[in-house]
Parts: structure tokens; sequence; C-alpha cells
């Protein structure tokens, strides 16, 4: 997921609250051994007499021969709700380092409970906001499958996003990794093509290229839009997301060129219109429209209106065609 990010999982409660939370003490870790900030002096002020300098000592040791760098002085330590806590003065900043008693833990933040419960309220907030069907702007849209369907999907993807090009079916090496991490998983497109040949499922792809992640996807969400001027929207985007590679690798005559290798292409009609620029406000329209939906990771999908990710997006449709 780009964002990839994959990004998104509708899966439940408990499972979101956990992430979030091990998601912020793993995050602020990392972050503090990679700006390499805790070359540790001066760690003989302590608040109290149940603090045990010798433990204060080890940290400090250890600390400093997994990071070295900027020099951090102690201001105080003492035991906070049962932990140690250790505060440092780091350029003209104190930052506090947690860990038990012992000294065998190592917290790079602490958390305070009204804190975590925010965080729990928030992921319950999020996850009902999810849950709401949206009714989903289709005008202008590349569509495949009947209007008649009793299921309409809306994907929301980027070509240069590994897990769009995993739900794509073409990104072998997530695709094995989604496989290992759920047995059952089938890439979307693979499972959805025969559900819209019967009648089943009207598909509806709507660009969102995240340029902070891919720079080269805002232009192929361009060439996608040059490419249906003459009927091949389908065409460029599975060769888009066949070449996933080449695409971020490449440039704007990268597109180009894969955009020529597609059967009954008129090349110079297509490099035209992506030269000219005519669907750059568009594509950042579709953007825009997709932050509003609240939508920042791709690939994201909504079946008849309720969101899906790529993990979920195949169950929910079996489902609301058993309803």
């Amino acid at each position: 997921m780009s964002k990839e990010k994959s990004d998104n999982k509708n899966e439940h409660l408990g499972k979101d609250q956990m992430k979030i939370i091990l998601g912020v003490f793993v995050a602020l870790f990392v972050v503090s051994l990679i700006l390499n900030i805790f070359a540790f002096t001066n760690y003989n002020k302590q608040s109290g007499a149940e603090v045990d300098t010798a433990i204060v000592g080890k940290l400090n040791s250890v600390v400093v021969e997994m990071t070295g760098g900027q020099e951090a002085t102690l201001q105080k330590s003492a035991i906070v709700s049962g932990v140690l806590k250790l505060d440092y003065l780091i350029q003209g900043q104190v930052t506090s380092l947690y860990a038990t008693t012992d000294g065998n833990l190592i917290f790079p933040q602490g958390l305070e409970y009204s804190q975590v419960l925010l965080m729990i309220a928030q992921a319950k907030q999020q996850q009902e906001q999810d849950a709401t069907p949206k009714d989903i702007n289709l005008e202008g849209q590349m569509t495949i499958g009947s209007e008649d369907a009793p299921v309409t999907v809306v994907e929301f993807s980027d070509y240069g996003c590994p897990y769009c090009g995993a739900a794509e079916g073409s990104n072998e090496a997530v695709v094995n990794y989604m496989k290992s991490k759920y047995p059952d998983w089938v890439p979307f497109w693979t499972g959805v093509q025969d559900l819209i040949k019967d009648g089943k499922v009207r598909l509806v792809y709507r660009e969102l290229p995240l340029a902070s992640l891919h720079p080269n996807s805002p232009k192929a969400s361009e060439g996608a839009k040059c490419a249906a001027e003459q009927e091949l929207f389908w065409k460029f985007k599975e060769k888009m997301y066949a070449n996933q590679d080449r695409l971020n690798k490449g440039n704007t005559d990268t597109i180009k060129e894969m955009a020529a290798e597609i059967e009954g292409i008129d090349v110079d009609a297509f490099n035209v219109c992506l030269d000219s620029g005519k669907y750059t406000q568009e594509v950042a329209a579709d953007v825009a429209y997709a932050a509003s939906l609240g939508i920042s990771g791709t690939p994201t999908f909504f079946v008849n209106g309720a969101k899906a990710d790529v993990v979920s997006v195949l169950p929910d449709i079996e489902k609301e065609l058993a309803n």
C-alpha cells in the first residue's frame, strides 16, 4: 500500500488500537536512533534515592555504543509511575528517555493514559467514518461493467504504488508477500474480472497519484486520460502496472515509450496530448477529491460506498453479492 504506502485496513478496533500504539513506540524509537542524539554525558544528577545510578550508567553506555553523535547532558533522573525517567538536554531542548528500573527495557517516549484514550477514541471515530457508506462521484470516470450490476466498486489507485501493482496482479514481489501473509488472498483484478463479465460488478477507476512517493505517477495519470481519448484506457492501465519498475525509474519520455507499445495507439496524438498538459489540472482535482473523502493511501476501494482495502475488497464484494 504507497502512501506507500500502504499503506488502511478494515480490521477490528482492537487490532487498530494496538497497531497505532505500538507504531508510535516503534517510530519514536527508530527516530531517536537515526538522529544519533544519545551520546550521553554527566549522568550524576538524580532526583531521589530510588534511582539506581548504576542502572543509569548502564543505559548510558549501551546507547552510546549504539549511536554516538551529538552530546546530551542528563538533567534529571527519577522514578515516575514505576519506570525510570531520564531527562536529557539536547541542543537546548529537553528529551526524555524511559526504561524499566532494571534497565532491561528501554522506551523512547512515555504516553500518558489520557493520550492513549484519545488515540483509541480517534481510531474508533475513523473506523466509524470508514464504515459509513459514501456517495462517490463517478461522473467522467473510467468504468467497466454493467450499470445494472448489483455491486459498484470504485478504485482509487496510483500507477507507481507497489500495493496497487499487487492489486493488479503484476507486482510479483508484493503479490508473493501478500500471499505469504494472507494465504487466501487473491489480487483484486484477478478476482474481479469474471464478476465484471458476469454482470455482477461494475468497476470505476479513479486516478490518485501520490507525487511525494511516486514522482512519475501524476504524468502517468495524465497519460491515462490521453489514452482514454483513443478508447485505450484499460490497455494503458495494464501497460503501466505491468511495467511499474520501469515507470518509477523513468520519466515522461518513458511513459511515451510504453504508450507507443500499446497496439492501435496513435503515438503522435498521444504525445501531443501528454506534452500539452491539458489534463494536469484535472489530475490535481482528482487528488483533491480523494483527500476530501479522507483517502490518503492507495489502493483504496469503495464497495457500494463502503471503504475497503487491498485485503478486504474481494471478501466485501462477496458479502454484498450474498445480501
